[in-house]
């Protein structure tokens, strides 16, 4: 990539934010998907933490501008598609470090139109890999997802899912990410490309909002329903097990796992480590947002009934686990949701 930008790569899991800044001095960072809900805050982290220049890369597919209110003066933003091969390979020229969550994330939406995923997760992560791998990238971050588990976990009675255990994908959607993460995997041992994938566990946080016809991202359903007065309603009974992420310690786990040495060619689970049942959601929104009446509904097709992370290899690794807990986050994410309706009216 041509001259020197910086120190090389540092195992830093002692003194964390010292060498996270260190190893994001003059570094150029493309966060594909940068406009949408987790990108975006990777987006804003990566700026908070002093980075030399980042690139977003986006179709607006569901990224919104208004996620980057306030930065867009601070970045280079590119409305495109990682299914472009040829804008891929130009964008990612003079890149140091790649963080990949474009993507078409919606299970729902996966059943009605499976081709679609295997374009976006499939076909446009081999862009970004071979982009990458031609240019020179020191690293790549993919986001993959705790759907690539289905209903294998640790044990019955133990609904903890272990990085190494053995992977059931129920939903078109599980199974496209699980081909992007085994791409990056393949390109570290094939190539020598350094890449780390990241399982995440049911994000949520500001700027997330439901998606039209999808039963996912719960929080940002609930949320609005309570703050409406209207009923929520659990599906499957509401007893699946699902480790509630907050989004702000999901991007900071991005930038410090592109800065260890130790996550290279590794696949770690983001989550908190605590189960919660989507009852047990329903009941603290009710008790921290309004009480609202609930009603069930049949749990749908490809909805995993879901487990919670072992972070063992996150705590090793990473040396952090994130410690935003629902209690703080859901009010938060009210507080949120209540400024963005009113603006939007």
């Amino acid at each position: 990539m041509g001259s020197y930008k910086g120190p090389p790569e540092i195992d830093f899991q002692t003194h964390a934010e010292v060498g996270l800044k260190m190893f994001l001095k003059n570094k150029k960072c493309l966060v594909t998907g940068g406009a949408g809900f987790i990108g975006s805050h990777i987006v804003k982290r990566l700026l908070q933490e002093g980075v030399d220049e980042v690139v977003i890369l986006d179709n607006f597919t569901s990224g919104r501008e208004d996620l980057l209110e306030g930065i867009l003066d601070k970045v280079e933003l590119i409305k495109g598609d990682i299914r472009d091969a040829e804008l891929v390979e130009k964008v990612t020229e003079d890149v140091d470090v790649v963080f990949h969550e474009a993507a078409q994330a919606d299970v729902p939406a996966s059943l009605r139109e499976p081709a679609l995923d295997f374009e976006v997760n499939g076909l446009g992560t081999l862009n970004i890999l071979r982009a990458a791998l031609k240019n020179d990238i020191e690293r790549v971050v993919y986001a993959s997802s705790a759907s690539v588990y289905g209903n294998n976990v640790f044990s019955p009675q133990d609904r903890r899912f272990i990085e190494n255990q053995a992977l059931s994908p129920l939903s078109p959607y599980a199974a496209s990410k699980l081909s992007g993460e085994m791409l990056c995997t393949a390109y570290y041992h094939s190539f020598g490309l350094k890449t780390t994938s990241l399982r995440y566990f049911s994000i949520y946080g500001p700027g997330e909002i439901p998606k039209k016809n999808s039963y996912s991202l719960v929080v940002s359903i609930f949320v609005p329903q309570a703050i409406q007065g209207r009923e929520m309603v659990l599906f499957g009974g509401g007893n699946q097990v699902r480790d509630f992420t907050h989004v702000e310690d999901v991007a900071y786990v991005n930038l410090l796992a592109a800065a260890s040495s130790a996550s290279v060619g590794k696949v770690i689970n983001v989550g908190t480590g605590k189960a919660t049942t989507i009852k047990d959601l329903a009941i603290m929104v009710k008790r921290l947002v309004r009480d609202v009446p609930c009603q069930y509904g049949p749990r749908p097709k490809g909805d995993p009934l879901g487990g919670y992370a072992d972070t063992s290899r996150l705590k090793e690794i990473i040396g952090y686990v994130p410690e935003i807990q629902l209690q703080e986050g859901i009010p938060q994410y009210a507080d949120w949701y209540k400024k963005y309706n009113a603006r939007a009216l």
